[in-house]
């Protein structure tokens, strides 16, 4: 007995009309063109076979029951058998709208002129980086180089480049995120934020890197830093210095800090050079100063100067200006401890920058882990440099580790990893100085007089000033006669003997008193002539 209709027997018909994009798709061969010029990529899919499958029996059921608005009885089982289809799936195509998965694939994944049209794109932002070789080509433009290829991460920095390009290369092809991401080994979400301008950081670098290649013997340094990938305002540096005029193409590249601040310590300061502010910061870079980093590629000076004189703001402040001159921002700080933790500093930092890395390990030849309190500097140059230059940075050496001594009768300056370099410099200058153990020791009458005349500190002024007193000193035992003494210097001198004075000490209150001056040899020779009570 035949069955009564069922209410989806003449139900009407809803199909999804297949389409890819804006185009509709009509014939199982146009289909597979489409697929074959835009999808090449998505046959590495494992469930492709399926999937066309499916999609190929979708079109041919629409083609079925073309020109028909409602099913009519038989229909279901009819094409069901015909199609080796399911009740389930015939409901979903004939009436529910539902489309094959092919097309939900398809919804995912950017065609091949989609994906060539946003590739060419990153390729242009990119700035003609487009391969791993590139990246490595860049990279060996670049000055801080050694420091990336230390790092444990280098390696793998250069594979996520490699994964980069080669994703973008089989994006072209039209295949799914995750297929490509399966063939990369990499999680599907990746190649989203690539296409999103995410890069990796190797890319993110070296597109930044300037594309036209440095002078030879020369890399591109730069300026300032965001971490270690994220480098702006570039200038070309030598890889090795032999000659002031290398340093001074470098510093003619920097431009001074145009600031309020800038503008104030411009009135403070004597007028000063761009390349003589540079030949002080050497000087006190060697004396006094530290180094931290937050990265691998850059560092920054950290100044501490001890609160117990008086002179150290000064100088802090001076270096603060000098920096500002070759474009480094610094400031003062917090009081800190001094680097030995025996007393209190006034404390400076400049911002991180690979300037001062270049001057660390190119300029004065230390390696990264090297200090100049305990390691050499390498920088021959320097003794032919100018003379201002030669100045400057003597001046800087003796503000941070300098001294003058009226109970001495000297100048001298504690450089002992660096004491044959002083020396040398000192001679260049007309100045004859000892090695004195951890330091340097300026005796000589002339030497001494050249020296104050330098001047011999710029910034630190009350040791300047006693230099300048034992100047005077000198030119007056220059006019004193040695042969002739005064009974009341000779009183003096025993009165100040009796008070258990040093023989430096008695020397210098004898010249305050009567501006008569002696050296503690003839100090010793009165007191051995003229005994108290004889």
């Amino acid at each position: 007995m035949p069955q009564p209709p069922t209410p989806r027997d003449h139900a009407p018909i809803n199909f999804w009309h297949p389409h890819i994009g804006d185009t509709p798709i009509t014939t199982i061969p146009h289909l597979h063109h489409i697929l074959n010029t835009e999808y090449p990529g998505l046959k590495r899919n494992p469930q492709y076979p399926q999937l066309i499958r499916e999609a190929e029996l979708h079109l041919t059921f629409i083609q079925l029951l073309k020109g028909k608005t409602h099913l009519e009885r038989g229909d279901r089982k009819r094409l069901g058998n015909e199609l080796g289809i399911s009740r389930q799936k015939f409901t979903a195509w004939a009436q529910d709208a539902r489309k094959p998965r092919l097309y939900y694939e398809l919804d995912r994944i950017l065609s091949k002129t989609q994906a060539n049209k946003i590739i060419t794109q990153l390729h242009k932002e990119n700035n003609g980086v487009t391969s791993t070789n590139d990246i490595l080509a860049r990279l060996a433009t670049y000055y801080p180089t050694p420091e990336l290829t230390a790092s444990k991460h280098h390696h793998k920095r250069l594979t996520h480049c490699t994964q980069y390009f080669h994703a973008l290369t089989l994006l072209t092809d039209g295949g799914t995120n995750l297929d490509i991401a399966r063939t990369l080994n990499i999680h599907h979400s990746q190649i989203m934020r690539w296409l999103n301008g995410s890069r990796p950081d190797y890319l993110e670098l070296t597109r930044r890197i300037p594309q036209q290649p440095p002078e030879p013997d020369h890399q591109w340094l730069p300026l300032t830093m965001e971490g270690n990938f994220h480098p702006t305002t570039f200038i070309h540096v030598p890889t090795t210095v032999e000659t002031w005029a290398e340093v001074q193409q470098v510093i003619q590249q920097t431009h001074p800090l145009d600031t309020p601040q800038m503008e104030h310590w411009h009135k403070q300061f004597e007028p000063i050079t761009q390349d003589e502010a540079f030949a002080y910061l050497l000087g006190i870079i060697v004396s006094d100063c530290g180094k931290s980093s937050i990265s691998r590629t850059a560092h920054r000076i950290d100044l501490r100067l001890s609160k117990s004189y008086t002179w150290s703001r000064q100088v802090g402040v001076a270096t603060c200006y000098y920096l500002g001159k070759i474009g480094i921002l610094a400031k003062q700080v917090g009081d800190r401890d001094s680097f030995t933790g025996l007393n209190t500093c006034y404390s400076w930092n400049s911002e991180n920058t690979p300037l001062l890395t270049w001057i660390d390990q190119t300029c004065l030849g230390l390696r990264r882990n090297q200090r100049t309190t305990y390691d050499p500097i390498k920088a021959d140059w320097l003794i032919k440099a100018p003379i201002k230059i030669r100045i400057k940075f003597i001046q800087g050496l003796n503000d941070g580790d300098g001294w003058a001594s009226t109970k001495d009768q000297a100048l001298g300056n504690a450089c002992e990893p660096n004491i044959a370099l002083v020396k040398e410099l000192l001679r260049s200058l007309g100045i004859i100085s000892i090695d004195d153990g951890k330091r340097i020791k300026i005796k000589r009458q002339r030497s001494v007089l050249r020296a104050v005349k330098l001047p011999y500190f710029l910034h630190a002024n009350e040791r300047q000033k006693t230099a300048e007193k034992l100047a005077k000193m000198i030119q007056a035992r220059r006019e004193t006669n040695p042969e002739f003494i005064p009974q009341n210097v000779i009183n003096e001198v025993q009165r100040l003997d009796a008070h258990g004075l040093s023989k430096g000490i008695i020397a210098e209150q004898v010249f305050d008193k009567f501006g008569i001056s002696y050296d503690r040899r003839r100090i010793h020779y009165i007191l051995k002539k003229y005994p108290k009570g004889k």
